[in-house]
């Protein structure tokens, strides 16, 4: 159903950690070469209710979200799941960086655009219609896999700690939305009943 990018995505997102890395505090500072490679699957894309934080167990008690295993819920894509493991190894080297900075850089790497402009305009919905029918617009690349991997990055920070830095709120709400739109062109139902019981309740986080 989806044609997965997941070399490009993993190569931006070593990318996005060292660059992410040399914007920090010098203190919080650790090259690629420090980030052990041997941590377990279980302790990468761990998704059990028992480990995560209560708030989001609370919002989110449906199976279909703790599920990495079915592509219409937000880890169980290729993108998404490479997206959890990487913020949580990115998490490790950066622990009290705002995830705004590593969101930036996705912005820029996976959707070759800059963050500035990664705005409500780009849900309309007669905007979207235009690129998914253009043959020459990846729209698979720029708006799934970038919305896709901006998502499951920003639930991964509410799943492991509770909470949704505020500088980084803006832009799941706006991948939420666009995915909404794209997935109704592609007639994907199940995911995008997922994407509006997900929306709907991260209004309800502060």
């Amino acid at each position: 159903m989806i044609k997965h990018k997941v070399t490009f995505l993993s190569s931006v997102i070593m990318y996005l950690l060292c660059a992410c890395s040399n914007n920090l505090d010098k203190r919080e500072h650790l090259t690629l070469s420090s980030v052990t490679t041997t941590n377990s699957a279980e302790e990468a894309y761990n998704l059990s209710k028992d480990v995560s934080s209560p708030e989001s167990v609370q919002l989110f008690p449906e199976d279909f979200f703790w599920d990495n295993t079915d592509e219409s819920t937000p880890f169980g894509s290729d993108e998404g799941d490479t997206a959890l493991g990487d913020f949580r190894t990115w998490r490790k080297q950066n622990p009290t960086t705002n995830l705004s900075i590593c969101l930036d850089w996705v912005i820029q790497e996976v959707g070759e655009m800059s963050p500035e402009t990664y705005l409500t305009q780009i849900v309309d919905r007669s905007q979207i219609e235009k690129q998914v029918k253009d043959d020459s617009f990846d729209d698979q690349q720029y708006i799934y896999t970038l919305d896709v991997s901006i998502i499951a990055t920003v639930l991964g920070q509410f799943v492991d700690e509770g909470k949704i830095d505020k500088e980084a709120q803006k832009y799941i709400h706006i991948a939420l939305s666009r995915q909404i739109v794209w997935s109704e062109l592609q007639g994907w139902d199940v995911y995008t009943d997922h994407l509006k019981i997900i929306k709907e309740r991260l209004n309800k986080v502060s």
